[in-house]
């Protein structure tokens, strides 16, 4: 997070809030990157004490573990995936996974957050007054992270060579890590030297620069319909048949807008 993001998307969202006539009041934490903003119309920023973010930021109080444990949870059951698929011991040990798999396994471990998950944080952080509350719903926030990745790591049939303490170990590797700072010149500069010779030395590897190529219309679409098929005949959830449903229309659609752009000569159709 920079300053400048947080400048940005906190005056895209006082426009968007003043347009529909509602006014909120934003509690932010008190770091470098979250500076103060001025002029808002909808918004009043109030930001919260220094040096207490273990025990007074609601999203410290169990909503960060719980979206990461979501995401690790992906991230070990796309490699279970990739070594069921890859046979061959070199391509199971290194499975590819792209920035674009990163976001995607994000936005999911995202929506499996439950509204329950992040009202119990915020008790847990004192904006309850009722204390029996917040008592009967101490569980940490962890309500969504349900099966710990040990029970993953078993599902692998000792195909990766890790055990239950490494797999703890990776659960929290990152808890202390920095994602906000307010970075100097002279650190800016520095990082576009180092990046710019990291592009320069993955290039010249034989030419196997590693791209995340987007799937064709045509493949989602028979993606889609294979898709459709499987939801039809493993569920009963008439809400899930009716997504799918849904998304098998929009990609259908898009199939054949794409066809439309592409002039058909006569003779095409008298081969």
């Amino acid at each position: 997070m920079t300053s400048d993001i947080f400048v940005k998307w906190v005056r895209d969202w006082d426009r968007e809030l003043n347009k529909k006539k509602k006014k909120i009041l934003l509690l932010v934490d008190n770091c470098p990157a979250h500076p103060s903003v001025s002029d808002l119309r909808s918004i009043t920023l109030v930001f919260l004490p220094p040096n207490t973010t273990s025990t007074l930021q609601p999203m410290d109080q169990g909503i960060i573990r719980a979206l990461k444990s979501n995401f690790r949870k992906n991230l070990v059951l796309k490699i279970i995936a990739s070594l069921e698929a890859n046979k061959d011991a070199c391509s199971a040990k290194n499975p590819k996974i792209t920035i674009l798999d990163a976001i995607l396994m994000i936005y999911d471990a995202w929506n499996k957050l439950t509204s329950a998950t992040i009202s119990n944080c915020y008790k847990h952080a004192g904006f309850v007054r009722d204390s029996a509350s917040v008592a009967a719903d101490n569980d940490d926030g962890d309500i969504d992270d349900d099966v710990p990745l040990s029970v993953w790591a078993r599902a692998l049939n000792k195909g990766l060579p890790i055990g239950n303490e490494e797999l703890e170990h990776y659960s929290t590797i990152d808890d202390d890590l920095v994602t906000c700072e307010e970075p100097t010149d002279e650190n800016i500069v520095q990082n576009i030297i180092v990046n710019s010779q990291d592009s320069d030395d993955n290039n010249d590897v034989d030419g196997q620069e590693q791209n995340c190529t987007t799937p064709s219309v045509s493949e989602a679409l028979k993606a889609a319909e294979v898709l459709t098929l499987f939801v039809h005949s493993n569920f009963e959830d008439d809400n899930m048949k009716s997504i799918m449903s849904q998304l098998h229309n929009a990609v259908r659609t898009s199939y054949y807008k794409n066809k439309k752009q592409k002039q058909s000569k006569i003779t095409d159709f008298l081969q």
